[in-house]
């Protein structure tokens, strides 16, 4: 098993980097990729990027919201935590196997004094508390296994963001035997994975590589189209000001049609809004041309 040495932050350029990786990268061996990014939403392959998070208040926070490669409920990435890519040959075998990665995990942990259970088939609990989720995707005959490790997450920003405030989740910073930094864990967790990390161990991206990785990031990871025009097809109800019941149908992102029910006449509103991306900014823009309509309101109503 090799690793790339990976100290880039952008949570972009490591979401591309690790699709290369599992789709374009032709090297005959098993991948390890540790990172960690700055703070974003990572929704599921197939989640709706506005209704699966608490949206509102992520755009309020400026905080990302990106699409990852695997099916899946939202996760959050700071600087506390640790993310983890296992890209692995012979699919067919790895596949829905979470076991195959995570008990090496459990058994890691258990050394740094943290005892650690797999529950629900694909996350690590201590005490009761989750402290790993984890998912998986294939291509062609190889899978990546990925997951998330509270080390020091800032939960309570987590929470706000994936609407879990129920769910019961902890770091495991507090509870290690002995303390040190996430770069040291990020060592550390590496060498238990690849029994002893070596310079055999470091795959090096040579410019092709870079410059394919980057072409990714840019086409693919930070395209709205991606990003949030993949979200499923959904209806928004609202009522605004209360002067009229607002219906859209959102599909691949775009408002497809549009029911306003009133006394007054919304033909301008609906031709504004017909057709247009369900995108803030850009029915902020359209809003300018439809009379006796207050912007601030109207978005807020029909995001909300």
């Amino acid at each position: 098993m090799l690793t790339i040495i990976n100290d880039k932050t952008d949570p972009l350029y490591n979401l591309a980097l690790e699709e290369y990786v599992l789709k374009q990268l032709t090297i005959d061996d098993d991948f390890l990729l540790v990172w960690q990014s700055t703070d974003c939403v990572v929704v599921g392959r197939n989640q709706n990027a506005y209704n699966d998070i608490n949206a509102p208040f992520v755009r309020e926070k400026n905080i990302p919201v990106l699409r990852r490669i695997s099916s899946g409920d939202a996760v959050f990435h700071d600087l506390g935590t640790l993310n983890f890519s296992f890209i692995t040959r012979n699919a067919k075998q790895n596949f829905n196997h979470y076991d195959l990665f995570l008990d090496p995990i459990v058994e890691l942990l258990k050394n740094l004094g943290i005892e650690t259970i797999i529950k629900d088939t694909s996350d690590l609990y201590w005490d009761g508390f989750k402290i790993s989720e984890n998912y998986q995707s294939f291509h062609k005959n190889k899978s990546v296994h990925h997951g998330t490790i509270y080390f020091d997450t800032n939960l309570e920003l987590s929470h706000h963001c994936l609407l879990k405030s129920e769910e019961q989740t902890t770091n495991i910073k507090p509870h290690l035997k002995r303390s040190f930094s996430i770069n040291e864990f990020k060592t550390i967790f590496l060498n238990h994975m690849l029994e002893g990390l070596t310079e055999e161990h470091i795959y090096k991206l040579d410019y092709i590589d870079q410059t394919r990785v980057m072409s990714l990031m840019r086409e693919k990871y930070k395209s709205w189209d991606w990003n949030y025009g993949e979200s499923p097809e959904f209806i928004v109800k609202a009522e605004y000001d209360y002067r009229m019941m607002v219906t859209l149908l959102i599909k691949e992102g775009y408002i497809k049609d549009i029911t306003i029910d009133s006394y007054e006449s919304t033909i301008k509103l609906e031709k504004a809004l017909l057709g247009i991306k369900y995108d803030e900014s850009i029915i902020r823009t359209a809003l300018k041309e439809v009379p006796k309509i207050d912007i601030d309101i109207f978005v807020k109503t029909i995001f909300n």
